[in-house]
């Protein structure tokens, strides 16, 4: 389980433009980064297909865009940006660490869950912020030659 504060936005009602994952997502990095973002406006009548609205308002929030390829497994703290039963990106995920995500589905309460493979597929490209840190927990690494000091080997 991460360390992250979450708890002050989970179980919260879905509400487009009130509690959503955007609002989630802006949640949590104010909560444990101090980063303010916008609160960009999300339509009622939004029809992800026709108008792509996280493409058009990451850059404003000061995220940066990076390939999902490049950069599998995600940092602690990345934004998966997902495409879910649709042809362009509608809801972003916090990737918390280790098997954890947190979001706020559709018609759902937010919170946090495993996160299967499923999420993997779905996740289009990967935004992350510059001014939080990798909190990716590193394996301690022993040279071969130490080990062998050591008698290890």
């Amino acid at each position: 389980m991460s360390n992250f504060k979450t708890s002050t936005l989970e179980s919260k009602p879905f509400n487009l433009g009130v509690q959503d994952c955007f609002t989630a997502v802006s949640g949590f990095y104010k909560l444990n980064f101090d980063i303010d973002m916008p609160n960009f406006a999300r339509p009622n009548d939004w029809e992800p297909s026709e108008d792509n609205l996280i493409d058009k308002l990451y850059p404003a929030a000061g995220f940066e865009k990076l390939d999902v390829d490049d950069n599998w497994p995600p940092r602690p703290a990345d934004i998966l940006v997902c495409t879910v039963g649709g042809s362009v990106p509608n809801h972003l995920v916090i990737f918390l660490g280790g098997n954890e995500i947190f979001h706020h589905k559709v018609n759902m309460m937010s919170g946090r869950e495993t996160m299967r493979p499923a999420w993997r597929r779905y996740t289009s490209y990967i935004l992350r912020h510059p001014e939080v840190p990798d909190l990716s927990q590193k394996k301690p690494t022993l040279e071969l030659s130490e080990a062998y000091r050591e008698g290890l080997v």
